[in-house]
């Protein structure tokens, strides 16, 4: 094996599914009638076959009416119930979209986002402005010459502790922190970037200690965040390193987008090669989104110049693909398939509970012996662990170095400050404001999931507000019926607000929320229809 180690069983997708399908459940105890919602002209289709459907990227499918296409969104009429309300998905997460007068889907474009493009320009095509003198609180009584060392520990659940708000929030205060963003014109337009006298000088080190889900789920959050990094490196011109020490499942690719990964000496990147396990029940579709995804992932080994090591990332993706190395020159080369029937040897080097990097199998064929970092896990090569052998590929630090992926191994920053080539002069900002906030969203996503959690398998319990919600609905009953009603709108109301501040975690699709507001709409119209046939009762008493 190459690596073993555990993995959280909750994900941001699945609690966000968890919710929806409470939410679905809790709609229908309303207590309308259906020949009174006709009454409201709602509409009363509720066979998917007559709406319109989307395939979202993560495999979601919507049903409604489509009101709106263009570049940017799909704007949705969803029916619950008899009981509609509009909510807007963003254009690039579409799939594929289904007309409910067509016999054929129509084709939506990938939504997988490419990686960047951009590419540094010349200097002597960009005009460069002056600079003023740059000051920073956080910098005041540090040796001006001394390389800054920017060190954010990203610590807990992919996509839930770790997502794209922290990591924003991270950046932002980098910025504010060095104070060293200059302007630069090219071709009439002009963007930030650092100033080229401190680039080597300003580090910002994102230590990962990640933790993930291995499925589909957590991989497809890594589209989210990947962004945000490339972008400080290609547009910003930031120097930006990554320190393992766990980056596991979805996590395992986020590291790629910069040249310079270091890992811990107990550093492990990877096992996150379940990627075939997706389905939206559509396999055109399925292939269609693990290709796109595929191709992202490409973009980020690609970004970080290590297009050499594009079969590493495809056995961290796919657990069908084989990998194999042998060394020519000190360099890796790579065989992506199964060893020629006969010739594979299956006695292991080492054995040593202690010696994971050495304890692997080698295949004979070619007059060479191979190294098999990780097969398909199928018939014989089957581990009894999937995740404590090498059917699902993941990266120790031995290995990482040796196949030239990772810059070095640092267990102190006085370590990777000597990996980096500062350790000569150099000083480490204390107490990161962007490591403050990063642990302050962990904590308020926490009691966020303890607010609206609602699958009480993911590892926590029913969220306290559900639980208010389904005493309200057993207290619904007689004449407190209508000041019951009052205290559901409000209490919906509430956790739509929670889900919406933490939208990137708990409903990153919004499907959630607009389910939400078809409940309130539900109860509005409940209290209209009330209403009314206390009006009729009273004119009828009249008379």
């Amino acid at each position: 094996m190459i690596a073993s180690f555990g993995f959280r069983t909750s994900t941001a997708r699945g609690l966000a599914a968890s919710c929806l399908v409470g939410l679905i459940a809790l709609g229908g105890a309303t207590g309308v009638a259906p020949s009174a919602l006709a009454q409201s002209g709602s509409s009363s289709a509720s066979d998917s076959g007559e709406l319109d459907q989307l395939i979202l990227d993560d495999g979601k499918v919507i049903n409604g009416r489509i009101i709106e296409i263009n570049d940017s969104i799909v704007r949705m009429k969803i029916v619950v119930a008899g009981i509609s309300a509009e909510t807007t998905y963003d254009r690039g997460r579409v799939v594929q979209i289904k007309r409910a007068a067509e016999a054929s889907a129509e084709s939506a474009p990938s939504s997988a986002p490419k990686a960047s493009s951009a590419t540094s320009a010349s200097t002597s095509s960009i005009t460069r402005s002056v600079p003023g003198t740059k000051s920073s609180n956080a910098l005041a009584g540090m040796d001006p010459d001394a390389a800054k060392l920017y060190v954010v520990e990203l610590h807990g659940r992919w996509g839930v502790d770790v997502s794209q708000t922290p990591l924003e929030d991270v950046f932002a205060d980098v910025d504010k922190t060095f104070d060293d963003l200059v302007e630069y014109h090219e071709s009439g337009a002009h963007r930030m970037v650092v100033d080229e006298s401190v680039r080597d000088k300003h580090v910002v080190v994102l230590k990962m200690d990640v933790s993930a889900t291995s499925g589909f789920n957590a991989i497809f959050a890594a589209e989210e965040m990947a962004p945000i990094v490339m972008k400080e490196i290609n547009q910003k011109k930031r120097r930006v390193v990554f320190w393992v020490e766990l980056a596991a499942g979805g996590a395992a690719f986020l590291p790629w987008v910069s040249p310079e990964i270091y890992f811990t000496s107990d550093g492990v990147m990877g096992g996150a090669a379940d990627l075939d396990e997706f389905s939206t029940g559509d396999e055109l579709v399925d292939e269609k989104l693990i290709g796109a995804f595929v191709g992202a992932a490409e973009g980020y080994v690609i970004q970080g110049g290590r297009a050499e090591h594009l079969p590493v990332m495809h056995a961290m993706l796919r657990k069908q693909n084989w990998l194999l190395a042998r060394f020519e020159g000190g360099k890796p080369v790579y065989f992506t398939q199964a060893p020629p029937s006969g010739d594979d040897d299956d006695s292991r080097r080492g054995g040593s509970d202690d010696e994971s990097a050495a304890d692997l199998l080698n295949a004979e064929f070619e007059g060479r012996t191979w190294v098999v970092l990780s097969d398909d896990g199928e018939g014989d090569y089957a581990d009894e662990f999937e995740f404590e052998g090498n059917d699902v590929l993941a990266l120790n630090a031995e290995w990482a170095d040796k196949l030239g992926i990772s810059s070095g191994t640092a267990d102190t920053v006085d370590d990777l400050a000597f990996e980096l080539g500062v350790h000569r002069n150099y000083q480490q900002i204390e107490e990161p404001r962007g490591q403050k906030l990063a642990e302050r969203w962990k904590t308020q996503v926490a009691d966020a999931i303890e607010k609206v959690n609602r699958d009480p398998n993911n590892g926590y319990p029913l969220g306290r507000m559900w639980e208010d919600l389904q005493d309200l609905d057993r207290a619904g009953r007689g004449q407190d019926a209508r000041r019951v009603r009052g205290q559901k709108m409000s209490l919906l109301r509430k956790i739509k607000g929670i889900l919406a501040r933490y939208q990137e975690v708990l409903d990153p699709d919004r499907q959630i929320q607009s389910e939400i507001d078809v409940r309130i709409e539900e109860l509005r119209l409940e209290a209209l229809i009330e209403n009314a046939r206390d009006r009729d009762q009273d004119r009828g008493g009249g008379r």
